[in-house]
């Protein structure tokens, strides 16, 4: 089966930002306004797959699409996530961080508490 994510670097999709490395996409199914995918290039299943050229190129995706939801949407504050591997959630196999913004009149929908939520 083709990987949905290497089919979009393929076919130059519209991104919101792009470097060597990575590209930006507006996430499908947004946990907040502005909630976007930051996508490797080249296929890998795992964050921890990376190389440092890889790592520093995702921090700086990272920045730039920070600055620019800082400027367009305000957000108070921002969730960074990565769901890596099925057991945690993945449903694409290919590497890709979700950087969602949130802001304070509008509840979050999870975040990482939810996990601990009823736990003591």
């Amino acid at each position: 089966m083709p990987c949905l994510f290497c089919d979009l670097s393929k076919n130059n999709a519209a991104f919101v930002y792009e470097n060597a490395r990575w590209y930006v996409i507006p996430d499908k199914f947004p946990a907040s306004l502005g909630h976007s995918l930051l996508i490797l290039k080249k296929h890998k299943e795992s964050l921890f797959e990376l190389d440092a050229d890889e790592w520093a190129t995702l921090q700086d995706a990272l920045n730039r699409n920070k600055k620019t939801l800082d400027q367009s949407h305000h957000p108070d504050a921002y969730n960074v996530g990565v769901n890596d591997g099925k057991s945690a959630g993945r449903m694409i196999d290919h590497v890709h961080v979700h950087l969602i913004p949130r802001y304070a009149n509008i509840p979050a929908k999870g975040g990482i508490e939810a996990l601990f939520k009823g736990k003591k």
